[in-house]
C-alpha cells in the first residue's frame, strides 16, 4: 500500500529529527574540514546532551573524562519509580541520538580507529600495551579471559586502562567510586 502525501511529510519530519540541528552543522562542518571532527566540535556535542538531559527535567549527568574522550558516569537508580525510570531510558535514548551520538562515533574512530578496524577486543588490548598498562605478550584472548572473570584485574583500574576503555565505549567502567554515580534525581 503506498502512503499519501501526509503520511510520507510526517515520515520525513521524523527522521529530520532524529539528528538535532546543532548536531547536522558539527558533521556538515567535519565534512569541509577533510571530515574531521574537532575537538571543540566533540565537546559541544555532548554539553548538548547534557542541555537536552537537564531540560527534559533529570540533573546534569557530568560525564567522566579519560584522556579526552568522554563516557557516561555510572547511574544511581534509587529512588526511580518503575515510570520514572522508564522515562529516564527514553529521555536518554533521545538525547543521545538526538545531540551527539554521530559525532561521538565519527570522532572517536578518527582519533582511535582510523583504519576501521571492526575487532574492538584487539584495538582495546593494542591501547592497552601501548599505554604500558599490559605486557606487549598480552593477548585478546588473555583479554577475554579477564573481562570473563568475577573479579577484573586491578590494572583495569587504572587511568590508562580506563581511557582505552572509554575510546572504544568499552562496558568496563570504574565503579568503584559511588560517590562518582550519576543520581539523575539529584
Amino acid at each position: 500500500m503506498l502512503n499519501d502525501d501526509n503520511t510520507l511529510k510526517k515520515e520525513k519530519k521524523d527522521s529530520d529529527d532524529v539528528m538535532s540541528t546543532q548536531q547536522r552543522d558539527i558533521i556538515v562542518r567535519a565534512t569541509k574540514n577533510n571530515g574531521k571532527i574537532s575537538r571543540s566540535d566533540y565537546e559541544q556535542s555532548w554539553m548538548n546532551f547534557r542541555s537536552c538531559i537537564v531540560n527534559r527535567g533529570w540533573t546534569d549527568p557530568k560525564p567522566l573524562s579519560y584522556g579526552g574522550f568522554y563516557s557516561m558516569p555510572a547511574m544511581n537508580y534509587a529512588g526511580l519509580t518503575d515510570s520514572q525510570s522508564k522515562k529516564l531510558d527514553k529521555d536518554l535514548s533521545y538525547c543521545i541520538g538526538h545531540e551527539m551520538m554521530n559525532v561521538d562515533l565519527l570522532y572517536r574512530t578518527q582519533e582511535g580507529n582510523a583504519e576501521l578496524s571492526t575487532d574492538y577486543h584487539q584495538l582495546i588490548v593494542d591501547c592497552l600495551i601501548k599505554k604500558n598498562v599490559v605486557p606487549t605478550s598480552y593477548s585478546k584472548d588473555q583479554f577475554s579471559k579477564d573481562t570473563s572473570s568475577d573479579s577484573a584485574p586491578e590494572f583495569f583500574h587504572s587511568a590508562e586502562a580506563q581511557e582505552c576503555f572509554a575510546l572504544y565505549q568499552y562496558g568496563y567502567a570504574e565503579t568503584s567510586d559511588q560517590a562518582s554515580y550519576w543520581k539523575p534525581l539529584g
